[in-house]
């Protein structure tokens, strides 16, 4: 067998984890973009899809790229939807359990857009419409 100097490169930027190839996994980036186009969704059927199709989430970082399931990735926004009364809390919750997060800072204008978007579609948001609704009577 003959390699040429580019498909021996090549081989080398292939970065496999968990028996997956990274290349069949969405970013995490596309996966944000979603759910913010999205606005209204729920996460019980999001998070149950993602299961049922198996799919993955990349986080592409400059020496590897870490591969964890979607199901997983919306849990951990759920979670920080629910824990976090603002976007700064938001993203250093986000920062302290994924670490494709850590050291993003607080004015990062996406993840300020997800933070409303996630945070009006869990218990914690629609408790705080509905606390918001009631103040004005």
């Amino acid at each position: 067998m003959t390699m040429n100097g580019q498909e021996y490169f090549e081989q080398l930027n292939t970065v496999i984890l968990s028996g997956q190839d990274s290349n069949d996994a969405q970013t995490y980036s596309w996966v944000n973009s979603e759910l913010i186009e999205k606005e209204r969704f729920k996460f019980h059927s999001e998070i149950k899809n993602a299961k049922t199709e198996a799919i993955q989430v990349a986080f592409p970082m400059e020496e590897s790229t870490e591969i964890i399931s979607k199901a997983d990735y919306l849990k951990e926004l759920r979670k920080a939807g629910n824990r976090s009364e603002s976007a700064a809390d938001f993203i250093e919750y986000l920062g302290n359990n994924l670490t494709i997060f850590s050291g993003t800072s607080t004015e990062n204008p996406t993840l300020i857009e997800l933070y409303k978007v996630v945070r009006s579609n869990t218990i914690e948001g629609k408790l705080d419409a509905i606390e918001t609704a009631l103040a004005f009577y």
